[in-house]
């Protein structure tokens, strides 16, 4: 089941925009039930989950930042999700819905931040990480122009509200030293502001969280928040075309983890 992420970045606007109408035309047929949309956020160790806005079919609807630090409070972080009926919960365990879904692609939403003169977004979706899960990525979408601030939004989603932290860790692929290293939380937007580096132009920097997974996106602007950068990087094995992309990932999470101590 997809959860669509709002993202929290200071001194910034956020919203992400759902929509109800199918990614693709062949595997719904006809027209699509309205929906509720719902706000998902962990208070006091459990997963908080109530129906806020109602999404009728072929339509689009923006939920912003400020909108939901009035329904869960400015410290929380909230996921959003879609189901047939309104909810109103209070678990342990994150709720999950039956719900008209697609799968390729999946049936995204729009994150979007904004600044006061310029915005930039990204098409995506989050499902719930098993929590002994980890995370491997290749940092290639820094932005290295002068006076340029490149962020890492490291976007957990666990299905149990046991809040836990890991350490996040960036290393230099040529060597496997260790460059930085950031504290991240389960359930939660992560953002990690990085140092002014000096990378090379040939320089990919190796992202690795050994005890959690998650998506991590690239977020890189000015000074003035004239130009702005939002980029996501896909799995090391969805690269692999043909064969085992599961064992692919084990492989190359085996080889970076022991490269990169």
């Amino acid at each position: 089941m997809a959860y669509y992420p709002l993202l929290k970045i200071p001194n910034f606007f956020a919203k992400t925009t759902l929509f109800n109408f199918p990614p693709n035309n062949w595997e719904i047929r006809g027209s699509v039930s309205s929906k509720f949309i719902n706000a998902s956020w962990v208070q006091d160790s459990l997963w908080h989950t109530t129906s806020i806005l109602f999404m009728r079919p072929n339509e689009c609807v923006e939920v912003t930042s400020d909108q939901c630090e009035i329904l869960a409070g400015i410290d929380s972080h909230v996921f959003l999700s879609l189901s047939n009926d309104q909810q109103s919960k209070v678990d342990e365990s994150l709720p999950e819905f039956l719900v008209e879904g697609t799968s390729y692609p999946q049936w995204r939403a729009s994150l979007q931040i904004l600044s006061e003169c310029s915005s930039t977004s990204y098409l995506g979706e989050i499902a719930p990480f098993p929590s002994n899960s980890s995370c491997l990525s290749f940092g290639g979408m820094f932005q290295l122009e002068p006076h340029t601030k490149n962020n890492i939004i490291f976007i957990n989603l666990e299905k149990s509200s046991i809040s836990r932290a890991e350490v996040l860790t960036i290393h230099n692929p040529h060597t496997g030293k260790l460059i930085q290293e950031f504290e991240v939380k389960n359930n939660s937007v992560n953002l990690l502001e990085m140092p002014m580096f000096e990378f090379e132009k040939d320089f990919l920097p190796v992202i690795i969280c050994r005890g959690m997974s998650g998506i991590p996106l690239y977020f890189s602007h000015d000074t003035e928040g004239a130009s702005l950068s939002l980029e996501h990087s896909h799995p090391p094995s969805s690269y692999v075309v043909h064969g085992d992309r599961n064992r692919a990932q084990r492989e190359l999470k085996k080889y970076w983890f022991e490269r990169c101590k």
